[in-house]
């Protein structure tokens, strides 16, 4: 929760950032992260996506699983999060390719690290949460460009 002084002591209780490690270095990681999540995001077997209806619940899982995983970081905290999420996806993700439901609570709970991801670069940046998430969204369009090459060249 965040308190009601100045926001210093917000800031320390939510400094995930390792003082032995530069900003920019962990700035640039975390980044390459979303940018690679973004990429592989579209490499989520979905067989059962066909149609726009599927496709529309699809990202709709996903946003739910962002903001999720944003609820669960301010309970449980970041590190938590962050393994639940992936340990907890993996099945799902693994064995949902051809059923629907099983696929989306993986998409979803896979989903919740972009959260985490975002804790991490507004504890660097944290004076600059809107530049922290102005890095996750370039992120995100960096690893989803491939795609559309691939798309629209190869015929």
């Amino acid at each position: 929760m965040i308190k009601k002084e100045n926001g210093e002591d917000t800031l320390k209780e939510y400094n995930y950032h390792n003082p032995h490690i530069k900003s920019g270095i962990l700035i640039l990681l975390a980044t390459l992260v979303v940018t690679i999540r973004g990429y592989m995001g579209y490499g989520i077997p979905t067989s059962w996506n066909k149609t726009v209806l599927q496709t529309i619940l699809l990202y709709t899982f996903m946003g739910i699983g962002k903001a999720l995983g944003g609820i669960l970081i301010d309970t449980i905290g970041m590190r938590k999060t962050a393994i639940i999420s992936v340990v907890v996806a993996l099945p799902f993700l693994l064995f949902g390719d051809k059923i629907m439901i099983i696929s989306l609570i993986g998409v979803m709970l896979f989903s919740m690290t972009m959260a985490v991801t975002l804790e991490l670069l507004v504890s660097v940046l944290k004076r600059r949460p809107g530049l922290a998430f102005g890095y996750t969204t370039i992120g995100l369009f960096l690893g989803t460009v491939p795609i559309f090459f691939v798309r629209f060249i190869t015929p």
